[in-house]
């Protein structure tokens, strides 16, 4: 460290240059190689439509691929997917950490399990302890159409539709875990819908309209509770119980 004014060599601890009284001072550094390194980034842009009707997620995780989908008002959906998306059990870590950000921000208390460990081979995904209380976490991915997923591991695919295709999307994933699960099973299990790369089609409304046509969830197939997972906490909503439709 030299004094700015007379170039006299300063130490750390030095208040003023001792030979003409200055405090201005700069440091110089020596000569060599300097990096820069840093872990790919990912980011989602979200927002109303131009024009106010309707809603776009745009999700481009840090894996390099790309999710934009847009819902309208009327339910109308357009999902675009491209490049290399964590679809399936590489993804389950994230979806699992924005499901414990929701619940906790819905006010619950939220824990993982000391005791023991998830057991693949139990199809256990997850553990978590909510209000003292341990359940077992099941993700499946949405939708389950193998065709669209198949179509994106060649480079991209497309899925669209209407309200009334997005029900139907959204009955046959819960139907599909339902069929995979013993009924006295289900009630100490939490079913996470993975999203992500569909996010849109998630709204109050797609929730509305589902318990309008079905019924509740929980009380048709058993699950203790049944959450839809988007890329964050506030493109997650829930789908069962009294604060079904509530986005957190």
């Amino acid at each position: 460290m030299k004094c700015k004014n007379c170039d006299t060599e300063l130490d750390l601890a030095s208040e003023a240059c001792p030979s003409c009284g200055r405090r201005s001072l700069f440091l110089e550094t020596e000569p060599g190689e300097y990096r820069i390194t840093g872990s790919p980034v990912g980011f989602i842009h979200e927002g109303p439509t131009d024009g106010g009707d309707g809603h776009f997620v745009d999700h481009r995780p840090a894996s390099g691929g790309r999710s934009f989908s847009v819902s309208d008002s009327k339910g109308g959906f357009t999902t675009h997917l491209s490049g290399t998306l964590q679809v399936g059990r590489e993804g389950e870590w994230w979806v699992m950490k924005v499901l414990r950000k929701a619940l906790a921000k819905a006010g619950q208390e939220v824990e993982t399990p000391t005791d023991r460990s998830a057991e693949d081979d139990r199809g256990e995904d997850g553990l978590i302890r909510v209000g003292g209380q341990d359940f077992i976490l099941q993700v499946v991915t949405f939708p389950i159409d193998e065709i669209i997923w198949g179509a994106l591991a060649r480079g991209e695919a497309e899925l669209s539709g209407d309200r009334a295709r997005a029900l139907e999307l959204l009955r046959e994933t819960l139907r599909h875990k339902n069929r995979r699960m013993a009924s006295s099973e289900r009630s100490s299990v939490i079913l996470v819908i993975d999203g992500r790369n569909v996010s849109s089609l998630f709204s109050r409304e797609l929730v509305t309209a589902y318990l309008k046509k079905y019924g509740a969830p929980e009380k048709e197939f058993g699950f203790a509770q049944i959450w839809l997972i988007g890329p964050t906490v506030w493109t997650t909503i829930r789908l069962d119980g009294p604060d079904a439709g509530t986005s957190v």
